[in-house]
């Protein structure tokens, strides 16, 4: 098992506690980046994109992962 895309050194972005034993929300970092650009495309499809960038700042690492 590789190191987790949702690692944070000592936190996790998933949960409180950080604890990778058996976690279910293990995602790589390609898989982190594939998950990311795939709800940016379902957001652009139904016309949402453009109106949830602007109210979660967030959402700009869905551009950095190569959404555009």
């Amino acid at each position: 098992m590789g190191k987790c895309g949702l690692e944070n050194g000592d936190s996790c972005f998933a949960l409180n506690l950080k604890n990778c034993d058996g976690c279910n929300f293990f995602k790589t970092s390609e898989q982190l980046k594939e998950d990311r650009q795939a709800v940016a495309e379902r957001l652009k499809e139904k016309g949402l994109y453009e109106q949830m960038r602007k109210k979660y700042p967030y959402f700009g690492a869905l551009e950095e992962a190569g959404v555009e």
